[in-house]
C-alpha cells in the first residue's frame, strides 16, 4: 500500500456531495526464479464516497460574516507605512488558515472620509499542506494630510469543527499622510 494523491475538498453547496472513484493503472514486476519476470498491468479503484454537506447556519450568522469557513487568521497592513496627499496607498488584508480562502469576501473597510477607494484586486491559493490564503490589495487615495486611525478590522467565521461562529480581527492602523 501507499499513498498515490492527496486533494483538499471544500464543498460549495449543502446536500449530498459524491466524490468519484480514484482510479489507477498500475505496472509491476512478478518475480521469478531469476529474479524479475515479466510485468503485470493492472487497474484499481477505490469506491465512491457520499458526504453529506450541511449549510452554514442562518441562525446566529453575524452581520460582520464574509463567507469565511474554518479557521483563519487576519491581518492588515499599509504599504508604505505613510503617504502622501493625491497619491495611493495600499492596504492589504489577508486571510490565511485552514479552509477554503478563495470563497471569503473583503470585509466593509471603515476608512476615513477623505479616503478614496481607488481599486481593489484579490488573489487566493491553496498550499501543498492543507491550508489557503486569500489577499486584498485595496488601493486608497488620501485627499487631505494628517494622522488617521483605521479601526481594527474584525470579520466573523465559521468554524465547521465547533459548528459556531467566531471573530478574528486584524489590528488597528494609523497612517500618517
Amino acid at each position: 500500500r501507499a499513498l498515490l494523491v492527496s486533494y483538499a475538498l471544500f464543498p460549495i453547496k449543502a446536500g449530498t456531495a459524491k466524490i468519484d472513484p480514484y482510479k489507477a493503472k498500475c505496472t509491476v514486476l512478478t518475480p521469478n526464479n531469476f529474479g524479475f519476470g515479466r510485468p503485470y498491468q493492472f487497474t484499481k479503484a477505490s469506491r465512491e464516497i457520499s458526504v453529506e454537506v450541511l449549510d452554514v447556519p442562518a441562525e446566529g450568522r453575524p452581520a460582520h460574516f464574509t463567507g469565511a469557513v474554518g479557521r483563519f487568521r487576519l491581518s492588515a497592513q499599509f504599504e508604505p507605512p505613510t503617504g502622501v496627499t493625491n497619491q495611493p496607498v495600499t492596504l492589504r488584508v489577508r486571510f490565511e488558515g485552514q479552509g477554503n480562502a478563495k470563497l471569503i469576501e473583503l470585509p466593509k473597510l471603515d476608512l476615513p472620509p477623505s479616503f478614496e477607494l481607488y481599486d481593489t484586486k484579490s488573489q487566493a491559493k491553496f498550499l501543498r499542506d492543507g491550508t489557503s490564503f486569500k489577499e486584498f490589495e485595496v488601493l486608497v487615495i488620501p485627499r487631505e494630510p494628517g494622522t488617521f486611525n483605521i479601526p481594527a478590522l474584525a470579520v466573523a467565521v465559521f468554524d465547521p469543527g465547533s459548528k459556531k461562529f467566531t471573530s478574528v480581527s486584524a489590528q488597528a492602523l494609523n497612517i500618517a499622510v
